[in-house]
C-alpha cells in the first residue's frame, strides 16, 4: 500500500489523501508525491511533476462583457 496526495484542478493541494496498492495507477488529480509542509499564509502549488510553495495566492483575472 501507498499514499497518493490529492489537488485541485489549478493544482492546489487539497490535504486529501487516499491509500492505494503498489501497482494501482494515480490517476489526474493525485500524485505519489507529498506536499511539502507549509505555515500560515502558505499554499502548496502541484507544477510541472514538482510541489512548489506560495505564499500568495495569484489573482485570477476575469473578464466581463461591458
Amino acid at each position: 500500500m501507498q499514499t497518493i496526495y490529492g489537488y485541485d484542478s489549478q493544482g492546489y493541494s487539497t490535504d486529501e489523501t487516499r491509500e492505494i496498492q503498489d501497482h494501482d495507477p494515480v490517476y489526474p488529480g493525485w500524485t505519489r508525491t507529498a506536499p511539502p509542509d507549509v505555515v500560515e499564509g502558505e499554499r502548496a502549488i502541484w507544477q510541472v511533476g514538482l510541489w512548489t510553495v506560495l505564499d500568495y495566492v495569484p489573482a485570477v483575472h476575469v473578464y466581463t462583457a461591458p
